[in-house]
């Protein structure tokens, strides 16, 4: 019987969401800010952070997706090799011919038994809340709709008739707030310290911000 997971579901989620809120608008303004240095029109900027966090939503999900995925495969080959005499003695021997392979001394060899037994028991252990293809997707899913949404904030300002400084200023703003508040939830759902975890990304996204915006300027001096 699994034990009963140290995130809910729903505290998944949060978490899920909070990421791609975050990833979203943190990698929007770093964008925006280079748009900006290059003395790109409001329209252009616009065109070109629309393109960007479409494809940045779509790359995030996909990895999001692939990294539960992989989660619950290794579950499933644990599970299996527990089970299954034959494919734990293919495993071993894998093993021992890789390393025979690799000229290794012939105790090490004969110890590598043990160990792929002890791996397999440990790395069925740290799935006491194995993840499911269904989770795998909801997260992938759930991370790319969120970065969507967060990298999109930021561009109204550029949407708007007003000039291309205080339109900046106004994304700039944006998105560090969203930074912000989803850096703290998630922090808070994941039992990590929430201000610094809110504080330190909310500044690291400005500086970034800043040196690209500084180095574009100066390339195309």
């Amino acid at each position: 019987m699994n034990e009963q997971p140290w995130l809910s579901k729903g505290l998944m989620k949060w978490r899920d969401w909070s990421i791609g809120i975050a990833d979203g608008a943190s990698i929007s303004m770093v964008l925006m800010a280079g748009f900006v240095g290059a003395e790109w029109l409001n329209q252009e900027i616009s065109i070109g952070l629309w393109i960007a966090v479409i494809l940045i939503s779509l790359v995030l999900g996909y990895v999001s997706y692939i990294t539960i995925k992989s989660l619950w495969i290794s579950y499933q080959k644990s599970i299996r090799l527990q089970s299954d005499e034959r494919l734990m003695d293919k495993a071993i021997q894998a093993k021992q011919q890789f390393l025979s392979d690799l000229n290794m001394q012939s105790e090490i060899i004969a110890a590598s038994e043990n160990e792929v037994k002890e791996e397999t028991d440990a790395d069925t252990a740290l799935h006491f809340a194995p993840p499911t293809l269904l989770e795998a997707k909801q997260t992938g899913w759930s991370i790319g709709l969120a970065s969507f949404i967060g990298g999109s904030l930021p561009i109204l300002p550029f949407l708007m008739d007003m000039p291309t400084h205080l339109a900046s200023y106004a994304s700039a703003c944006i998105a560090l707030f969203l930074v912000f508040v989803a850096q703290y939830v998630k922090s808070k759902v994941t039992d990590v310290a929430p201000w610094f975890g809110s504080i330190s990304n909310t500044l690291l996204t400005f500086i970034a911000a800043v040196a690209v915006y500084f180095l574009i300027q100066w390339v195309s001096m």
